[in-house]
């Protein structure tokens, strides 16, 4: 059974550069998809000079329409299962093991999401060593994973990981001032309107989320999921957290095997802020959230009141 990693590159040679240090070339397909000609060159060169099996796809300079894309050239493929990976993230090398034994396993589920998913500010020299050696069941951290904080380690979609309380979504003077010192172009009005919305996104989440958390990444797919999904290029931002509940309404009534894993401590999917990301230069113009909250509330009288059900490791050791 063939699987593949499948990594999507818009702008950062720097960023899928370090995708290697983890995947290995006979086991990666790079996506670039990009609006930039020059990086184009770039990326293709790199892909040539290391043996990696790669395509250049259409842009529109949204991030739908790459990742439609990657589901495009999956589909196309012999692949049957493909996790994707944003080009500025990385796997880790217990989750580069795992992902292929689930794929290669006798009964592998439709889609593997993510919870307490941890992000990285500062990526530098040392980093990776923290992972190295968490290469499979025996190895990988089984309590708790010390990373230090000058990497600038986070949850960004975890609502309680900044509160010894559960997190409870609310409009305060507090929160407009911060986002007005934070984004300083914004009138306090404006800053009013950011926060609502935020609050009102957040909300969304723990209505129809899981495990408490804003964003479930889809990380692990098969064919069967793939060809049910299509992102939508109208929504700068969130155009995952749509396809995540649509996942999750097929889920619910059977069509699909979907499960939900939880990342800390053993890690696999690791979220990088250290390069500015389509994505997170839209995140800076609060606007993409009007438009993502019409979508979900166009979505909501068919959502269910449904929980994923948890994705435990199979135990698996590498030589």
């Amino acid at each position: 059974m063939s699987f593949k990693y499948y990594v999507l590159t818009s702008g950062s040679l720097y960023a899928l550069a370090r995708q290697f240090e983890t995947l290995k070339s006979n086991e990666t397909v790079v996506v670039i998809n990009t609006l930039n000609e020059e990086y184009v060159e770039i990326a293709t060169e790199f892909c040539v000079s290391k043996d990696i099996e790669y395509y250049i796809t259409d842009s529109d300079g949204t991030p739908a329409t790459g990742k439609n894309s990657v589901l495009k050239l999956f589909l196309e493929s012999d692949n049957e299962y493909m996790v994707h990976v944003d080009g500025d993230d990385m796997i880790t090398p217990y989750g580069r093991n795992l992902y292929r034994t689930v794929a290669l396993g006798d009964s592998p589920p439709d889609v593997i999401c993510l919870y307490n998913q941890i992000g990285i500010r500062n990526y530098k020299d040392g980093f990776l060593d923290l992972f190295r050696k968490q290469v499979d069941s025996n190895s990988v951290a089984k309590k708790h994973m010390f990373i230090p904080p000058s990497y600038g380690p986070f949850f960004p979609h975890a609502l309680d990981s900044n509160t010894t309380r559960k997190y409870r979504p609310k409009v305060t003077d507090d929160a407009i001032k911060l986002i007005m010192k934070q984004c300083d172009w914004l009138t306090k009005e404006e800053a009013r309107k950011w926060k609502e919305n935020s609050v009102c996104l957040e909300e969304f989440a723990l209505r129809y989320g899981d495990r408490r958390n804003t964003l479930n990444r889809l990380v692990f797919f098969s064919r069967k999921a793939a060809g049910m999904m299509h992102y939508s290029p109208y929504l700068m931002v969130g155009e995952d957290l749509v396809q995540y509940h649509l996942l999750k309404k097929y889920a619910h009534n059977g069509e699909l095997d979907m499960r939900i894993r939880k990342e800390s401590p053993k890690y696999t999917y690791l979220y990088f802020s250290d390069t500015l990301s389509v994505t997170r230069k839209s995140i800076a113009d609060w606007n993409w959230m009007e438009p993502l909250i019409k979508e979900l509330n166009r979505m909501e009288p068919e959502l269910p009141d449904f929980t994923l059900s948890e994705f435990k490791d199979p135990y698996y050791e590498v030589e």
